[in-house]
């Protein structure tokens, strides 16, 4: 049972890895965020995130909150890039038509931090 569990694990490392050797190498060709949605937490931001993600000219970056501000600012804004979809996305032609717009979401606490620093 330890063997399963231990392969699982590095099977997940694996494609964990494999994922963000892939976006680093496409980096440029990825879209920087247009905006940011900021705010304290429990007070609507996450709804407000997916709400504007539903519609067909919001791309969403790789996950809702990528801690560049506060844990990877160090990491730079290669691997920033990194984080959100590329200028060549799949889109209907009605789709086509419309600016795709690039967002993530950050919290008040990770953006004091950023700027203490």
């Amino acid at each position: 049972m330890k063997m399963i569990s231990d392969l699982k694990h590095h099977t997940r490392n694996f494609l964990a890895f494999s994922t963000q050797t892939y976006r680093v190498m496409t980096t440029s060709i990825r879209l920087l965020p247009d905006f940011l949605i900021i705010g304290a937490q429990r007070c609507g931001t996450t709804s407000l995130y997916y709400y504007l993600t539903e519609q067909p000219c919001i791309a969403p970056a790789s996950v809702k909150e990528i801690h560049f501000f506060d844990d990877d600012f160090l990491k730079g804004l290669h691997w920033y890039r990194a984080q959100f979809p590329t200028t060549l996305n799949t889109l209907s032609s009605q789709e086509k038509q419309l600016p795709l717009i690039c967002c993530t979401l950050i919290h008040q606490k990770e953006l004091l931090k950023s700027c203490l620093m």
